[in-house]
């Protein structure tokens, strides 16, 4: 028997019609109550042909209300006369309530109550299925987005970390809404980039693997699915294709073919690429065979041939996006006109960037000849960072600017001003401007940092320009979401990127308070504040480089506040000892970071003062503790072994 008939049987009202108490879901006090101690006269409708995105919202929904209230919704595809329904994405009931999904932006909704129903409608596609979350465009999410706005105005739904004991849910026994409630949502930026919630696979991982990049396989398809599912939680999503990869090395192969041509250059053509011949026996470098080597871009031939490829990849793929980015590393010719030699880098600066951007004009006018809706993008990044003068990207193209190491830059004032003057330069001359980061490199070995005033002045300074689209954030890009590293990180960059006017120190109290309870939140806010201070403290009285100069910090800015750090920890610990799992298992995230620091500190000391076989020991321990698999949504292992693989830690 179900709730309904429950209470028809309970209350003696079988005679009365089902419309009866239908209709009494609008009170004298303009308040539709939608359940009420354990009943409700709602049901969930969707039509049939909806998309996934739709279908999982319709879900989400049942769950949240169920979760809060004890109280299932059906969810069906035909409106029951007996009940009132709360319609969930493109309906003809919506139709005919006049709630469409016309003139919506992606990701975009409307929430409307119009005559006891409510609508919770937005912009919705299948694009991609739907958890898939990567750098490029996502499935829109409109009407998921409006669930979610839903509960967590009426719910007080949150989603702090990823899975099952990341969220919080407010127990109610009656949910209830104003009967004329209106509501448009949309985010302010359009890309909304989280890598640490962002898809991953075994086959990606394994390719890091094979590469020797990472040391141990860390994949999980349980915490794959839930990091995925966080992101949609925060509202994450990329509203349009943006491909901005290091790109030429594919386009115009040298030494073997491609995935994008089967034609190889090299032999035929070494007056295609700036050093003709390569370098050391090879045109391209590196693992992937992705770095330095770069095309001769004052070659007219160059650009066409490259355009070619380009022309004969969509025709052949379907695929209508595409990267003209240089490759990835340093930016070495041997020709005069680019100012270089195979012992130096060419100079970097505005009139390389200025010739990078003729080039790439020139390839795209003749690929806008065969596909007119062709995209394009390219990465600003280290030789061609600096804005030009006097040159224009063509419309069609999507810059991506790029700053490394971020907060490291961000605490000294003249790498901040010159990172501003950057920002601000791009959105000026751009009509639209993604910006990346690698934001502490691959994840500052995985010791705890959070930095809030820094992410605040980003996101504050690129509101300001209507070119910006939005953020790709890379907090450590090989691994689930790093908890004990990040703290309220990503949580606070994700209510930022939806509504950038947020109060940054307002959301993290809520973080703080909502994550871990009133008797811890206090104490893990002062660690993380404790940390960042001492961050700040080291990098200003060192000299800055970028990362190699990352190794230096660690043992001045985490062993001066080690003592204070592990009481703090200690304290939090005890202090929710006796609460609910959710909390422990919260704070036993933050636990696991700062024990990784304290080894990683006394392996260090070890190292340095040659004491062999404990200094082995440790760096044993501090692996074991990176590989647990109840670390994986604590710390970030396979970024830590990449770094490392960079720049490792400490030869032993």
């Amino acid at each position: 028997m179900n709730s309904l008939s429950q209470f028809i049987a309970a209350t003696g009202l079988a005679g009365l019609s089902f419309a009866s108490f239908a209709s009494s879901a609008i009170d004298s006090g303009n308040t539709l109550t939608i359940v009420s101690n354990g009943y409700t006269s709602y049901e969930i409708l969707t039509d049939a042909r909806a998309p996934d995105g739709v279908r999982e919202a319709a879900a989400e929904l049942q769950r949240l209300i169920k979760s809060a209230t004890s109280v299932r919704l059906s969810i069906v595809h035909t409106p029951t006369a007996r009940n009132h329904q709360i319609v969930v994405g493109a309906d003809d009931l919506a139709t005919r309530a006049g709630v469409t999904d016309t003139g919506l932006a992606y990701d975009s909704y409307h929430i409307k109550v119009t005559n006891g129903s409510i609508y919770l409608v937005g912009k919705d596609d299948a694009r991609q299925p739907f958890y898939v979350l990567n750098n490029d465009q996502s499935a829109s999410a409109g009407s998921y987005f409006a669930v979610i706005d839903f509960a967590r105005r009426f719910l007080q739904a949150r989603w702090y970390m990823p899975g099952p004991l990341g969220e919080e849910i407010e127990p109610i026994t009656t949910l209830s809404i104003r009967a004329d409630l209106q509501i448009a949502g949309h985010p302010h930026f359009r890309i909304r980039f989280l890598d640490i919630a962002s898809t991953k696979t075994r086959e990606y991982e394994e390719q890091f693997f094979r590469q020797g990049d990472i040391k141990h396989r860390y994949f999980d398809p349980k915490i794959a699915d839930a990091a995925t599912r966080w992101g949609r939680h925060l509202r994450l999503g990329s509203n349009f294709s943006l491909i901005v990869e290091h790109s030429w090395y594919q386009w115009l192969p040298a030494e073997r073919p491609s995935r994008w041509s089967a034609t190889v250059y090299g032999r035929a053509h070494p007056e295609y690429f700036a050093v003709p011949g390569g370098k050391n026996g090879h045109y391209y470098y590196g693992n992937d065979h992705a770095h330095g080597g770069q095309v001769c871009i004052y070659r007219p031939e160059v650009a066409r041939i490259l355009a070619e490829n380009i022309v004969a990849y969509a025709r052949s793929s379907g695929e209508r996006a595409f990267s003209l980015s240089p490759n990835d590393g340093n930016w070495e010719c041997a020709r005069e006109c680019c100012g270089g030699s195979l012992t130096a880098n060419t100079m970097g600066g505005e009139d390389l960037t200025a010739s990078v951007l003729r080039f790439s004009n020139d390839v795209v006018d003749i690929v806008l000849k065969e596909f007119p809706e062709a995209r394009f993008g390219i990465l600003a990044y280290h030789w061609t960072l600096e804005p030009p003068l006097d040159v224009q990207a063509n419309d069609r193209i999507d810059i991506s600017d790029v700053y490394n190491g971020m907060p490291y830059a961000y605490q000294l004032p003249t790498q901040r001003a010159n990172m501003e003057r950057l920002i601000r330069s791009w959105r000026s001359i751009a009509r639209n401007v993604t910006l990346t980061t690698y934001y502490t490199f691959d994840g500052n070995y995985s010791l705890p940092w959070s930095t809030p005033d820094v992410q605040e002045w980003m996101i504050k300074l690129l509101a300001e320009h209507p070119s910006s689209a939005g953020l790709r954030m890379n907090y450590a890009p090989l691994d689930f979401p790093p908890m004990g590293i990040l703290g309220p990180d990503p949580w606070v960059l994700s209510e930022l990127l939806w509504d950038p006017s947020k109060s940054v120190s307002q959301l993290q109290g809520e973080f703080y308070e909502g994550a871990f309870g009133p008797k811890a939140a206090p104490l893990i806010r002062e660690y993380f504040a404790t940390i960042g201070a001492s961050m700040k403290k080291t990098i200003v009285a060192l000299p800055y480089e970028e990362l190699n100069g990352v190794p230096t910090y660690i043992m001045p800015a985490y062993g001066e506040i080690r003592g204070k750090c592990r009481a703090l920890i200690d304290r939090a610990v005890a202090a929710v000892s006796a609460e609910d799992q959710r909390y422990r298992w919260r704070v036993d995230r933050i636990a696991r970071g700062w024990r990784l620091t304290e080894i990683t500190l006394d392996a260090l000391a070890a190292s340095r003062s040659g004491a062999t076989e404990r200094a082995r020991a440790l760096w044993a321990e501090r692996r074991r503790l990176l590989e647990d698999r109840e670390s994986l949504l604590a710390l970030a292992p396979a970024s830590n072994d990449s770094m490392e693989s960079e720049l490792p830690l400490e030869v032993r």
